[in-house]
């Protein structure tokens, strides 16, 4: 197993949100998890990365216990996160964006951004420009490469649809799942667009006030009364 997750509790100061969350990814998965606000998604995706203690439970990756390592040690072994609202950096090119997703390895940099240019061309198109110049759906390209420069083993996208259009959400989806399917990059996604996440996803997770309550494979969840009335208007 990738990713495990074991009764994992934490919170913001007094106020507890993930009340023993447990999940698992296993390598070369696509999984989503989906939920109403406030429901803890993305405060799991933090927790995984090192941005927020573990108060109980544990967590896992590759075998390895890293609830209690520093974020920069996390993304070292092989974790990316893409969060929430894209966090490029505006005032940079989209040149420095991707040498800067690199800061963890000293060679072969330039081969991973030409290959960033060949998987995302409107990038090399837009290499001398600032990030903060880009289109919505140019700027989450850019996000995604940037990930994807740190040669990670799973990728976390927090919301990657947030403030796209109908059209660019089903590109930006189809190419998280081109990532998972052609690079071979586990991936764990939330995603408020439960719809066409269950539509990529492999397996997914329901959570409702810091626990999962539902689970499976995603083609079963879509298919699921509760899942329809709640997430999918049906």
């Amino acid at each position: 197993m990738l990713l495990e997750l074991h009764e994992v509790c934490t919170g913001y100061g007094m106020v507890q949100v993930l009340n023993g969350l447990s999940l698992h990814v296993e390598e070369g998965k696509l999984v989503t998890i989906v939920g109403p606000n406030g429901a803890g998604k993305t405060t799991t995706l933090r927790t995984i990365c090192g941005l927020l203690p573990v108060t109980k439970g544990e967590i896992l990756f590759a075998g390895e216990r890293i609830d209690n390592l520093k974020s920069d040690k996390i993304v070292k072994m092989g974790i990316a996160h893409c969060p929430e609202g894209r966090q490029i950096w505006p005032n940079m090119t989209v040149m420095e964006n991707l040498e800067l997703g690199a800061f963890i390895h000293r060679s072969g940099v330039k081969a991973d951004i030409d290959r960033m240019f060949t998987l995302f061309p409107i990038l090399k198109e837009r290499k001398n420009q600032h990030a903060g110049s880009l289109s919505g759906g140019e700027q989450q390209s850019l996000a995604v490469a940037r990930a994807l420069m740190l040669r990670p083993k799973l990728i976390l996208f927090d919301e990657p649809s947030l403030g796209l259009s109908p059209k660019l959400i089903t590109e930006t989806l189809s190419l998280i799942k081109r990532i998972n399917q052609e690079e071979g990059i586990s991936v764990l996604l939330v995603e408020q667009n439960a719809r066409m996440a269950l539509k990529i996803a492999h397996e997914g997770y329901v959570l409702e006030k810091g626990v999962s309550v539902l689970e499976g494979k995603a083609s079963s969840l879509a298919n699921d009364d509760y899942v329809q009335k709640s997430y999918l208007g049906m």
